[in-house]
């Protein structure tokens, strides 16, 4: 019987692409990262907090398959999480995301990580143009909040975490009972607003 992270798998596997949306998890090698990661958080255990963020980046999640990494993170992020995770994990290239090194620049002075994810866990993009961003629409967000409720399952978090107004929104609306909080996005200048949040929920 499949377990619980082979269903997600599926399920994400699944997801068609569109004229703006591409599925990362359409590829072997955003799913084998992405299974790596869900093992490496139960079997090292994480600080309890899921954070959930808007969608995958181009040039971060999108290619990893892990939210909020980059492949520069994934090869070089001296942070022991990454390091154990490491040879469990692979890369096709080295970007590197602003995002994503802000994040675990802001976490190498701590040995415990929070566990990451996106409300839209799939990378939504301008017409036609895979390179580029742009925000979830609210229905996209919608159906991206029964994938979440499955990756608490798996995850067990003790408390949710929105990275953005998107995702903090969107829970709200749901009324998550997991959910305790806004953290600022750290991309476009918010890089002082994250830091500050993640400390004053002692992350």
């Amino acid at each position: 019987m499949p377990d619980p992270i082979s269903n997600l798998l599926a399920i994400l596997e699944g997801y068609r692409n569109g004229h703006t949306v591409a599925n990362p998890y359409g590829h072997e090698l955003q799913r084998g990262n992405l299974r790596a990661y869900f093992e490496a958080l139960i079997r090292w255990p994480y600080t309890g907090d899921l954070l959930v963020g808007e969608a995958p980046g181009y040039a971060g999640c999108a290619l990893t398959g892990m939210p909020f990494t980059s492949e520069a993170i994934i090869q070089s992020s001296r942070h022991p999480f990454i390091c154990r995770l490491r040879p469990l994990l692979r890369t096709a290239g080295t970007q590197s995301e602003q995002t994503a090194t802000i994040i675990w620049n802001y976490l190498s002075e701590r040995p415990a990580v929070p566990a990451f994810w996106n409300i839209f866990p799939f990378h939504p993009h301008k017409p036609g143009n895979p390179g580029s961003n742009r925000t979830p629409t609210a229905e996209e967000a919608q159906f991206g909040h029964g994938i979440l409720n499955r990756v608490a399952e798996i995850l067990a978090p003790k408390r949710i975490l929105a990275i953005g107004k998107l995702p903090y929104n969107t829970l709200l609306r749901f009324k998550h009972p997991l959910l305790k909080g806004y953290i600022r996005h750290p991309a476009h200048g918010g890089k002082a607003g994250f830091i500050a949040g993640m400390k004053s929920f002692g992350i």
